[in-house]
């Protein structure tokens, strides 16, 4: 998946579920074709995301009082 060097306009849409910490680890592709490095930076990615979000609902909470 990540060997080609041609962009594919239509995976931009695909974007935001990536971001979605919920989303499947094959939504793209099927889990055959996945490899360890592929998956390591899908649960990376749904760490930091999840962190994000923690932070952003933690600061309007925190500074949203006054």
């Amino acid at each position: 998946m990540f060997n080609s060097n041609q962009i594919d306009y239509d995976l931009i849409g695909y974007y935001f579920a990536f971001l979605d910490i919920t989303h499947r680890t094959d939504f793209l592709v099927s889990k055959t074709e996945l490899s360890g490095l592929s998956v390591t930076i899908d649960y990376i990615n749904k760490i930091l995301v999840g962190f994000l979000i923690y932070q952003f609902i933690a600061a309007f909470r925190k500074y949203g009082k006054k």
